[in-house]
């Protein structure tokens, strides 16, 4: 299920990713603090690598989290400190909802 709600303010982080004007980490944390302001309690944010090589592995963390939503958004963007550039997706979830849910169709 796709819920642009939160789409076009994630992707603010991610562009400033992409235009240089923040780190990975710095990028990292103001998407944790801006989940934690709109979903309304505890969040767990990722920055999950993507670029070219092997397939992109999801860490375990995400995968486990019984998370009903979550918000993405992916940038390019070249470091400083390294020749190419690299690819990177933001995500943010929130943490807890440990309920199942389910919906019937």
């Amino acid at each position: 299920m796709v819920a642009p709600r939160y789409q076009s303010d994630i992707r603010v982080f991610a562009e400033d990713l992409q235009a240089g004007k923040v780190s990975a980490d710095g990028a990292l944390k103001a998407a944790e603090q801006w989940g934690q302001a709109v979903y309304g309690g505890p969040v767990k944010s990722f920055l999950i690598d993507c670029g070219p090589g092997p397939a992109m592995e999801l860490p375990d963390a995400l995968v486990d989290l019984p998370a009903p939503v979550m918000s993405y958004a992916a940038a390019h963007f070249r470091p400083r400190s390294l020749a190419r550039d690299q690819c990177a997706v933001v995500v943010v979830a929130p943490k807890g909802g440990q309920s199942v849910v389910q919906q019937t169709l």
